[in-house]
């Protein structure tokens, strides 16, 4: 049993995270060094690199036990606000508003399961990344008060236990083992890309600082010249597409083992991870944009994805995307399921608007032209092929463009009704967005000077969880619903926050 009103402290055992937390990013930021330290560990001397290794744990061991000590958090009943207090020698107070938290989740990485404790983070509508992160606090008092922080108020009779909070929970879906590795092998494809590319970069020029980069050029180049260059181009093409389709099974799986979703009063929560096991709870009024997707292969094996966002101040798209809750592996069941737990009902798509189709002619002129001419003269300056395989190259990319592009122009589309707007879009991946009018907080038409004479222009709707743009499209149209969703806004009493 908890009385929050009181400070506490995190758990003391929480002492090692706090220390693995100070270890890993020392270990970051000096990663070159120590390994340069374990290279000339002859020429330093094994007792000074010892020493040294020794200084630096105790300094930080220091570190972590002053943190956790100057570290303290309650609720006070009287603001209604959730206060953190921290500092050594530079004290700081947070102060967040009970009404303002838009989620709060439960995390246990493996250094928390080894101790024992839990990682709580807060997020409200206030900020562009978590507000707050008590690193080490016992199961029991993080989901009494996850639960406490979500509720909005708060009286001092209230105090809870975990035993009292399991009788509210309701499981209603699991995501099955099977459903994540069909997602795991059809989706991400350039985000694992762009991960393995990063990781090569920094593989090769943390090495080239402490091995001769002209031993590893050699060792690349005598090993690429035994082979001919389609040879070669097969191999890192059926190479990289295994690694990516290993690495998203692994972080699929990994990071959402054993999915399941439980009603909890008036939210729900998900729960999932292997190695790092998060719980994250979430209150329906407060979603403000939802995505559905599912490509080509998806659909075949009966998968797709769902991604929630809730609101956020940041005005970047990327700072949103970190702070999404995706639920992977859905069947259209499960999907539909999901969807009436949040809206009470399935969103139906209603009045269907379509893009103009200088959408497409644009879009070829932009993605399939211009490269071409800018490639043409680089060729021409250059001569780095034959002319038969620039040919080829050019004929295959303007292939390639053309059916992406066309396929992009068929999936766009705009549907409205009273209590949603859905906006279609993809080539491969084809994302249903959805928001509902009444949570809209800004609306912005636009059109181009060109495009008054054929009565064509675009319309972004923002919300406080991302915004939707619908481009290319009739413009009287547009004017007609800006003004119906306007109306809905300012004569609708529900709440979002």
């Amino acid at each position: 049993m908890t009385n929050f009103t009181t400070p506490q402290r995190q758990s003391l055992v929480g002492i090692v995270v706090l220390f693995a937390n100070s270890l890993r990013k020392f270990i970051s930021a000096f990663f070159p060094i120590l390994i340069l330290w374990v290279y000339k560990i002859n020429e330093i001397g094994t007792a000074k690199v010892v020493l040294g290794l020794v200084f630096s744990l105790l300094v930080l061991g220091i570190i972590a036990y002053l943190n956790y000590w100057f570290f303290t958090f309650y609720i006070d009943e009287t603001t209604q606000e959730f206060v953190i207090e921290k500092g050594v020698f530079n004290k700081t107070k947070i102060t967040i508003q009970l009404s303002k938290i838009q989620q709060v989740t439960i995390n246990q990485n493996i250094i928390h399961k080894i101790v024992g404790v839990h990682k709580l983070e807060i997020d409200s509508a206030g900020s562009d990344k978590k507000e707050v992160s008590i690193s080490a606090i016992s199961h029991a008092l993080a989901v009494a008060l996850k639960e406490k922080l979500t509720q909005g108020n708060f009286s001092e009779t209230e105090i809870y236990s975990e035993n009292t909070l399991k009788t509210t929970e309701k499981n209603i879906l699991k995501i099955r083992f099977l459903s994540l590795l069909k997602i795991g092998i059809t989706a991400n494809y350039m985000r694992s890309f762009a991960l393995i590319l990063l990781f090569v970069s920094w593989l090769v020029d943390t090495f080239s600082k402490i091995i001769d980069s002209e031993k590893i050029d050699e060792t690349v180049e005598g090993y690429v010249s035994k082979l001919n260059v389609i040879q070669a181009g097969i191999m890192v093409f059926v190479g990289l597409i295994l690694v990516i389709i290993l690495i998203n099974v692994i972080h699929t799986l990994v990071t959402y083992f054993n999915l399941t979703i439980e009603r909890n009063k008036q939210s729900f929560q998900l729960k999932f991870g292997l190695l790092n096991t998060k719980n994250i709870l979430v209150n329906p009024e407060k979603i403000q944009r939802l995505v559905v997707s599912q490509n080509y292969f998806q659909k075949k094996l009966d998968v797709l994805s769902v991604r929630i966002f809730q609101a956020s101040s940041s005005a970047q798209a990327a700072e949103r995307e970190k702070n999404k809750t995706e639920i992977p592996g859905c069947s259209e069941t499960e999907k539909n399921l999901i969807l009436q737990l949040i809206y009470n009902q399935l969103p139906e798509k209603g009045i269907v608007f379509y893009p103009n189709i200088r959408k497409l002619i644009l879009s070829l002129v932009f993605f399939m032209v211009l490269p071409m001419v800018v490639f043409t003269v680089f060729y021409k300056q250059t001569n780095f092929m034959s002319l038969s395989n620039y040919g080829l190259l050019v004929v295959l990319y303007g292939c390639l463009v053309l059916v992406l592009q066309w396929f992009s122009y068929k999936n766009y589309r705009l549907f409205v009704n009273n209590n949603h707007i859905i906006k279609q879009s993809g080539a491969w991946d084809i994302d249903l967005e959805i928001i509902e009018p009444y949570k809209i907080q800004a609306i912005k038409t636009s059109q181009f000077f060109w495009q008054k004479s054929y009565d064509v222009g675009s319309v972004v709707l923002y919300t406080a969880g991302g915004s939707l743009k619908f481009s290319t499209t009739n413009f009287t149209n547009i004017k007609n619903l800006s003004n119906a969703w306007l109306y809905q806004i300012e004569t609708s009493s529900k709440n979002w926050m």
